[in-house]
């Protein structure tokens, strides 16, 4: 089957979705460095969520995997 990445994550989604209305949020959390940080920071950053609290790391994202 096909596998595909999708971010989220429970404070990462309430700061896009204010990011998104124009309210001023930041992230106030770690982002990795590798692949997959790089998309969380980038969706951040698309939706207008400032990224000054963002503490960048060399520790890998969290994955989860489920299947439907």
């Amino acid at each position: 089957g096909e596998v595909s990445a999708k971010v989220g994550g429970g404070t990462f989604n309430t700061a896009r979705t204010t990011g998104r209305r124009g309210l001023p949020v930041p992230f106030l959390g770690t982002v990795s460095n590798d692949r997959f940080g790089g998309l969380l920071h980038d969706a951040l950053m698309a939706d207008g969520v400032a990224d000054d609290g963002i503490v960048r790391t060399d520790l890998p994202t969290p994955l989860a995997a489920a299947e439907l």
